[in-house]
């Protein structure tokens, strides 16, 4: 495995890592905010 695979890898594993972590925050903050909820159904 060369230097380039394994930093390409890495930098996926990177991507993915920070994609999950933003839906994660993304949903508890949706799940905790009434405010935006409000927001929600006062645009609906």
């Amino acid at each position: 495995m060369s230097i380039k695979q394994l930093n390409s890898a890495h930098q996926r594993c990177l991507f993915v890592c920070f994609v999950s972590l933003f839906f994660s925050l993304l949903v508890e903050f949706l799940n905790n905010s009434w405010h935006v909820r409000l927001i929600l159904l006062l645009l609906l």
